[in-house]
């Protein structure tokens, strides 16, 4: 699906700018890119760069083309996306319990829905990573199988405890949408970076969007023009172009939560897929309305 790009300058939104360039300033973050998309010219989009990708041990600047780590916007471009589709393959239902798929699993109200919308019970995260290092160490994580590393994942988020029942409260959580990524696992049987890929980008033909598995030394940097995230006190390196978020690299670059680089550009045709037939108006709908709100 083709974007005409139009490159914006500062002249074109003042207000936007003022906001942008204060957030520079400020050191909210070295650079960013931004995009604007709209139905009314819905073959086109704007975008413009600024700040920097890279500070050390030297600086570039971003471009409309820098690679980012979405980190947990992976779950609605990916995960939820994924689910979706597979929901109008009749694949996979909102109402379907969790036990449907891993029969061992201890809350029996648990279903779809509850994962997707973070009702289902669980904190925001756990620090699985430090668990699934000392589990095979003092071999190093990215030395070990990657089908390892995700089993011994599946085990931990399939028998973390919960602090509510299904439905009473929301918190954000990582949890739920891990295991929503191994209940899509099972239904495709598919690695989960291997079936957003099939279902989701290629169709889509997102060519700058992928999973990157981490089966590197933490300091390599895997991809050109990609962002830096942070230097990493867990594992002693500045991270590009691998996965920020512990819990997903410590399993092998991808997750129900985390794990998706992209651009600007894929962002945006994905954005106007979304309004062109990529899901249907029921999908959307379902997908875009609220479940039952937890009581007060």
């Amino acid at each position: 699906m083709g974007l005409e790009t139009v490159f914006a300058t500062k002249d074109d939104f003042p207000k936007t700018w003022v906001v942008i360039q204060t957030a520079l300033d400020e050191q909210v973050t070295p650079g960013l890119v931004a995009g604007i998309w709209s139905r009314h010219h819905k073959n086109q989009m704007v975008v413009f760069s600024a700040g920097l990708r890279q500070k050390k041990p030297q600086t570039h600047p971003t471009t409309p083309e820098t690679i980012y780590d979405l980190a947990s916007v992976s779950k609605v471009f990916a995960t939820a996306t994924l689910a979706s589709v597979l929901f109008e393959k009749g694949w996979l239902h909102w109402n379907q319990p969790v036990r449907l798929f891993f029969p061992k699993y201890h809350f029996p109200d648990v279903q779809i829905k509850h994962l997707l919308s973070h009702t289902a019970g669980y904190a925001a995260w756990g620090d699985f990573y430090r668990q699934i290092e000392e589990y095979f160490a003092p071999k190093p994580l990215y030395l070990v199988n990657i089908s390892d590393r995700q089993n011994k994942m599946r085990e931990l988020v399939l028998n973390a405890p919960r602090e509510h029942g299904a439905g009473q409260k929301a918190v954000y959580s990582d949890l739920s949408f891990l295991l929503l990524g191994f209940i899509l696992e099972e239904l495709t049987s598919l690695p989960l970076d291997q079936a957003v890929q099939k279902y989701v980008f290629k169709p889509l033909g997102l060519k700058n969007s992928k999973y990157i598995r981490t089966t590197f030394p933490p300091e390599q940097k895997t991809l050109e023009n990609v962002a830096a995230t942070s230097e990493c006190a867990w594992r002693k390196a500045l991270l590009q172009g691998q996965v920020e978020d512990e819990n997903c690299w410590a399993m092998g670059g991808y997750g129900g939560h985390a794990g998706v680089f992209s651009t600007i550009h894929d962002l945006m045709v994905y954005s106007q897929s979304l309004f062109s037939g990529f899901l249907s108006p029921h999908t959307l709908n379902q997908i875009w309305s609220r479940i039952d709100p937890p009581p007060h």
